[in-house]
């Protein structure tokens, strides 16, 4: 498991170092990521039951949330309306965003638009 783990860091490391774009890649770790974690807390049959306190805990652990429980809730109309399929597609809007944001923060990543050559100089 460890040695997986390491061969696809230094994998993306070696994409990194390159200059690929790991847009898509972050992209599908990003809904992978977000789908997992609501999933683990709304396995219980109906959506009274969910901790989305706890959801919500878990998730800021992620990333900085920017929508509130009570947004959510008001959006699905009351909390048994709320279903797992509009959840992740509110968190996963909203972390998409906060991606976004970080990126455009950040700006390019050096390299990004030329060959790993270039970029070693």
């Amino acid at each position: 498991m460890l040695n997986r783990q390491r061969e696809a860091i230094y994998s993306d490391r070696r994409h990194i170092l390159e200059g690929d774009d790991l847009h898509d890649r972050v992209q599908k770790f990003l809904t992978d990521v977000v789908s997992e974690v609501v999933d683990e807390h709304t396995a219980s049959s109906t959506s009274d039951e969910w901790d989305l306190d706890a959801l919500w805990a878990e998730l800021k652990t992620l990333y900085p949330v920017s929508i509130t429980i009570d947004e959510v809730l008001s959006e699905a109309g009351s909390k048994g309306s709320l279903r797992v399929k509009a959840l992740k597609e509110e968190v996963l809007s909203d972390a998409r965003i906060a991606y976004q944001r970080r990126e455009d923060e950040l700006g390019s990543p050096p390299c990004a638009s030329s060959s790993a050559a270039s970029c070693s100089r």
